[in-house]
């Protein structure tokens, strides 16, 4: 498979981030109501953190599952300057996501060599080495928070 490249990878990739995660959903939700309910995550993490909103960065993908019954969500987070401990912010996010309504999630500290951003955003080199089989065939883009794109017009 070609190299898949999106404007948002070029960019992205020079971020520093700090959490990688996967949220499913107990339910069918709309695409509204679904970035409705992570936004409420987020901003939770925004408070508890003690990192103001606008300083907060993610990054969201919605995927369908191979037999498009359900959808899940893929999510990166950072801040400038990074949040501190990771790890409970991690199990913070996780507890949050059953609290608004989510299903199951798997949140875990950002390891750039295991390639989450990649994962994310769907773009996987053929000299990689990618079995890239079982991903879900989607058109959905990434959706960037306010405060990525007010990062990137000050030129970062």
């Amino acid at each position: 498979m070609p190299y898949k490249t999106l404007p948002e990878d070029y960019f992205l990739r020079r971020l520093e981030w700090q959490i990688f995660g996967t949220l499913t959903l107990r339910e069918k939700w709309s695409a509204d109501k679904r970035k409705a309910k992570f936004i409420v995550l987020m901003r939770r993490l925004s408070k508890a953190s003690g990192v103001h909103w606008n300083t907060l960065f993610w990054v969201l993908k919605v995927e369908q599952t191979a037999l498009g019954e359900y959808s899940h969500i893929h999510f990166l987070v950072g801040t400038r300057p990074p949040m501190a401990p990771i790890a409970s912010f991690c199990r913070f996010v996780h507890d949050q996501w059953a609290r608004v309504g989510g299903g199951i999630s798997r949140v875990v500290p950002f390891i750039p060599g295991l390639r989450g951003r990649e994962y994310v955003l769907k773009v996987f080199g053929e000299n990689l080495g990618d079995d890239i089989s079982n991903v879900a065939k989607d058109s959905n883009e990434p959706t960037l928070s306010k405060s990525i794109i007010a990062y990137l017009r000050r030129g970062f």
